[in-house]
């Protein structure tokens, strides 16, 4: 929707509030978290009324025929490679049996 993290040098904004609790959209993850920044706010609104949120109000289990997709699985759509080009260009996909990280 818009919104930066909580960050005085992105967004602009302090992570916690006045009483040190933090606001939702800091970057560290807090449960008790309830309210938006005064930043956040005002990006969610800006973003709201523009129009761009109207997805909000769609029903998800009768979607508009323009968000219908196809039930595929992953990768049945796109290939590994095609998924790796689209961030890496002329990269392949390659598979590993297992991830480790060696000191």
């Amino acid at each position: 929707m818009g919104c930066s993290h909580d960050q005085e040098d992105i967004s602009g904004c302090k992570p916690k509030d006045t009483d040190d609790s933090y606001f939702l959209m800091s970057p560290i993850v807090y449960i008790y978290s309830i309210r938006w920044s005064p930043c956040s706010r005002k990006y969610v609104t800006d973003f709201l009324q523009s129009g761009l949120g109207e997805c909000l109000n769609d029903d998800p289990r009768n979607p508009p025929e323009r968000f219908k997709y196809p039930n595929m699985l992953a990768g049945a759509m796109y290939d590994g490679d095609f998924q790796c080009q689209m961030t890496f260009p002329g990269s392949q996909h390659c598979l590993m049996s297992r991830l480790y990280h060696q000191h």
